[in-house]
């Protein structure tokens, strides 16, 4: 849905918001008219908004603004208020005690200073050598979905080569941006921060680096977008994502980390990790979301007829078998509506990952078969799954797990390990039980 400025602001005359967002600029000296073409994503919610904004009283929406301004500052300014905010997230999720000082200190790094502190991470914690062999995980990955979806006789030859381009022009990002080492180049990440003495109250020093932030996105407006160059998150997150509208998919230092990857690990164990995280992103590529684009990310149609309808049968066999399952802890039923994207994403990204490893297994000079010390009773397929149970393992209170069933597009963690093995043969074969 694209539209200028002046369209959006025609059709909802009783809302400012060309005025808005001339100001917004003005604050970089950047001059926005009429004429500025806007991509509406959401257009319904958007001209409701809109329509509602132009009518509410504006001391209704002071209130509002006020108070979330409150939310996100009142933690910054007193022990009281954050004692306030725990008893909040107690109730939601039933932590008992709040995160200590130095965690809330590092997470606001993290959110502030991100690229800064995502340079300190990597000279600490991410290796060249780590990097590269990431880097041959992920087109390995590639190579095998590449075979996947030649394989599928559900989707016919049409679809198949749109899809195959998709993969071939996929864009890596692994560990960190090139940028990230070069000192002038970072600085410029934090131009609009002023420089504080060291009484400066703290709320006041986090709020202008969030001011940086957000006149650092601005600064982005008239330029065009840098695959190379932009990162949608800092190296010292532990993260992965597919995103769509680049046909991206970026595996960050702090992901590849144990207990997903550790460079000099047996290929098994990394691939049961971080493997099955690289074949779960570029599985997004294939969902309900991301088909949705091409492979230069732009939103197009290019599923034909047929092999969506076939795909949507086979959606529906997930959304049935995790629907299926009640929650142990909650005694829910699993969201499999809501959870279907990410579901499919599990398995995809678990068979890709094993395929993978088989084959580049076969290169036994560059990947022995090694085994870890005190578990050489296993074998290496065994490890494989036994590593990516490790990744998921975790335990949830129960008023967290009861908002993440609700809320969370992620399945609780165990279901993302038990339902994607129950439904691969080889894992069945690789500890002689029956399938499913």
């Amino acid at each position: 849905n694209k539209v200028t400025l002046g369209e959006l602001q025609k059709n909802h005359s009783k809302f400012p918001l060309l005025e808005i967002v001339k100001n917004v600029f003005k604050s970089i000296s950047i001059s926005v008219d009429d004429k500025e073409p806007v991509i509406v994503w959401e257009r319904e919610y958007y001209e409701s908004l809109f329509d509602f904004l132009g009518t509410v009283n504006r001391s209704t929406l002071q209130n509002y603004f006020g108070f979330h301004i409150l939310l996100n500052i009142g933690p910054l300014t007193s022990e009281s208020f954050r004692n306030l905010e725990h008893e909040l997230q107690k109730a939601v999720t039933g932590a008992a005690k709040p995160k200590e000082r130095w965690v809330k200190c590092i997470n606001d790094l993290q959110k502030y200073t991100t690229f800064a502190l995502g340079r300190i991470y990597v000279g600490k914690m991410f290796t060249p050598k780590a990097k590269e062999e990431a880097e041959t995980f992920v087109k390995a990955l590639k190579e095998t979905f590449h075979g996947l979806i030649k394989e599928k006789t559900w989707v016919d030859n049409e679809t198949r080569d749109n899809a195959l381009k998709k993969v071939e022009t996929m864009t890596p990002k692994i560990g960190y941006a090139d940028w990230l080492m070069n000192d002038s180049y970072l600085e410029e990440q934090y131009k609009y921060v002023k420089m504080f003495e060291p009484d400066t109250p703290y709320v006041k020093v986090s709020a202008n680096l969030l001011e940086n932030l957000g006149l650092m996105r601005l600064t982005h407006l008239h330029t065009s977008y840098n695959k190379t160059t932009e990162w949608r998150a800092g190296p010292a997150a532990v993260r992965a994502f597919y995103y769509p509208g680049n046909n991206d998919i970026t595996f960050l230092a702090g992901i590849l980390q144990p207990p997903f990857y550790k460079y000099g690990l047996p290929l098994s164990v990394n691939m049961g990790g971080i493997g099955m995280v690289i074949g779960h992103e570029v599985t997004h590529a294939f969902d309900d979301k991301g088909s949705q684009f091409n492979a230069e990310g732009e939103l197009l149609n290019w599923w034909t007829n047929d092999t969506r309808t076939a795909y949507k049968k086979l959606k529906e066999c997930f959304i049935d078998q995790y629907g299926s399952i009640n929650e142990s802890q909650t005694c829910l039923p699993l969201n499999a509506l809501n959870t279907q994207g990410e579901d499919v994403a599990d398995n995809g990204g678990l068979l890709g990952a094993y395929l993978t490893y088989k084959r580049l297994a076969e290169d036994s000079e560059k990947y022995p078969d090694l085994a870890l010390p005190g578990l050489e009773n296993f074998t290496s397929d065994q490890m494989f799954f036994i590593s990516n149970a490790v990744v998921w393992c975790n335990s949830m209170l129960t008023p967290a797990m009861r908002h993440r069933i609700q809320y969370n597009p992620h399945s609780p963690t165990k279901y993302r390990t038990l339902v994607p093995m129950s439904n691969m043969p080889a894992f069945s074969k690789a500890f002689t039980c029956r399938n499913g």
